[in-house]
């Protein structure tokens, strides 16, 4: 009977390396703390998202192309949440050791070909000093209001900070958002996962926890609308954890969940939610936009961001956390949206047969 091929092998040792990873990953060590700048990132296209086929186009959304990122300098890696800047040329990171990272994205015919690290630094705490433990540095999402301000979301200890935001440089002390005492008091490492905020007419926020379920098994949150915060509920995806979430321009929101089990290992799904279930209460499902596994192009995907391109074209960034770990990657893989192809949820009126007069 023959042996298993090269890439099953590669597969177990991805599934055991993550699994060590989740079971470890709360001794991992936060780096040295001064700013490193600008050093070098290794970049590789991924050109197919579908390991050995050419299809690129999943629903509503299409494959444009992928990097792997690599680099020398031990301070990069862990990366969880993202925001794209400029029409999609810039993209602002954040770490779970407590790291922001600017870097240039360039295009050839819609697709990345290659990333440049412009900056760097470190995410100070309300002291104005770097992390020293592992619960103070572990962000996990990142949101970008106007042009001046950046948002990070922590999850050890589950909390919003609001930093100065100084052309694509998050800096100095944090100012605190004030929170439900339910979402500050959440300890531990399933808290505070994703943030979003649409900038409309009316600003709304919403905060996801990794893993919070209620008595009904579904995810839970909050929303901040008309100034105050809400209770909400996402019916929970078998086996999935919220990972990351952003808006659309429409007000529509989309989330990004990971699942992971030594059976199967690492998977990925995106869901979209229409504008007017954004509310306070129950989401209902909303639409299944993409699925993947290890079939795929995809790592511990953290982080999703939406932009539009100066082409007019929706554009969604996915980031992966590597944990600091050999076996796995830093993948940043982008996708456009057929928006036209987006459920609205309304339901259509009946329409009623014709009378005569």
């Amino acid at each position: 009977m023959p042996g298993p091929h090269l890439s099953q092998w590669v597969t177990v040792l991805k599934q055991a390396a993550f699994g060590l990873t989740a079971m470890l990953a709360a001794s991992v060590s936060v780096p040295s703390a001064h700013a490193d700048g600008a050093f070098p990132i290794k970049t590789s296209t991924i050109d197919r998202f579908r390991i050995g086929r050419s299809q690129s186009v999943f629903g509503p959304l299409t494959f444009l192309g992928g990097l792997e990122l690599s680099s020398r300098t031990k301070s990069f890696g862990g990366l969880s949440g993202i925001r794209t800047l400029d029409n999609g040329t810039t993209f602002l990171t954040v770490s779970d050791t407590g790291r922001w990272f600017e870097m240039e994205l360039s295009h050839q015919d819609f697709k990345p070909v290659s990333a440049t690290l412009k900056r760097s630094g470190v995410l100070l705490d309300r002291s104005g000093r770097p992390p020293r433990r592992k619960w103070q540095s572990d962000a996990e999402a990142l949101e970008v209001i106007g042009k001046d301000r950046a948002l990070v979301s922590y999850e050890g200890r589950s909390r919003i900070w609001s930093y100065s935001l100084k052309g694509g440089a998050i800096e100095g002390r944090p100012t605190q958002i004030a929170l439900p005492k339910a979402i500050s008091s959440v300890r531990g490492n399933k808290g505070l996962e994703a943030l979003a905020v649409f900038e409309g007419r009316q600003e709304k926020v919403v905060a996801l926890f990794e893993r919070q379920l209620d008595q009904a098994g579904h995810h839970t949150g909050w929303l901040r609308d008309n100034g105050r915060w809400h209770r909400i509920s996402i019916p929970r995806k078998v086996a999935f954890d919220i990972t990351d979430a952003a808006f659309l321009d429409t007000g529509g929101l989309l989330i990004l969940e990971r699942s992971f089990s030594y059976s199967d290992g690492v998977r990925m799904h995106i869901r979209h939610f229409p504008p007017h279930r954004i509310k306070p209460g129950f989401f209902g499902s909303g639409q299944s936009l993409i699925e993947a596994d290890l079939s795929d192009q995809i790592d511990n995907m953290e982080g999703l961001s939406v932009h539009t391109g100066r082409d007019g074209q929706i554009v969604l960034t996915l980031i992966s956390d590597d944990n600091f770990n050999l076996l796995q990657r830093t993948i940043l893989l982008q996708f456009a949206l057929d928006t036209a192809q987006l459920h609205s949820g309304i339901p259509t009126p009946e329409k009623r047969p014709a009378t005569d007069p």
